[in-house]
């Protein structure tokens, strides 16, 4: 395996749907489930399997994916569900992650911001999430905590952003 480029070597990330980058699918899987997926007691290749299904360019469910010099940097998920314990919530900002190396360089922020204009383009009014850990990033970002969740795992705040734009369905 090559060493991560350094924070000086990365050029500027491009950001593209995850249909665009379905090449770099085993490599967005391993990492979602190193970080998520294992401790959930999913395997790897059912992350792989869930990932590639949001690959398809045809779903309101989508992804985004950082890329610099063709190499992942990182991803972020909208998902109809992601939380089994508000299942009458939808839909979510799911699976941010960046890798170590392209941390602290707005990659995460812009990831954010992709799937809120990927929402709004689906007219979806709120979005939701849950983390245990970086609510202090995303309320940076404008979302606002809706409650202190007790899970399995222990502690994480739902949180929320209005989308502005997106407007209802008509219907």
């Amino acid at each position: 395996m090559t060493p991560a480029p350094s924070t000086s070597e990365l050029a500027a990330p491009d950001f593209v749907p995850l249909w665009r980058a379905r090449d770099h699918l085993p490599v967005l899987a391993d990492w979602l489930w190193r970080a998520w997926g294992r401790d959930e007691g999913y395997a790897v290749a059912e992350t792989r399997d869930w990932l590639s299904d949001l690959a398809r360019a045809d779903r309101r469910e989508t992804g985004v994916v950082a890329l610099s010099d063709g190499e992942p940097l990182g991803v972020a998920l909208l998902c109809n569900q992601d939380l089994d314990c508000r299942k009458n919530l939808s839909p979510w900002l799911s699976s941010l992650f960046v890798q170590a190396a392209a941390r602290n360089r707005g990659i995460g922020g812009r990831l954010v911001r992709e799937i809120e204009q990927a929402a709004i383009e689906r007219r979806v009014p709120t979005l939701y999430l849950y983390t245990p850990d970086q609510g202090a990033f995303y309320a940076k970002r404008g979302w606002r905590l809706v409650e202190r969740l007790q899970l399995p795992k222990g502690e994480a705040d739902l949180m929320c952003k209005e989308l502005a734009g997106a407007g209802r369905q008509s219907g």
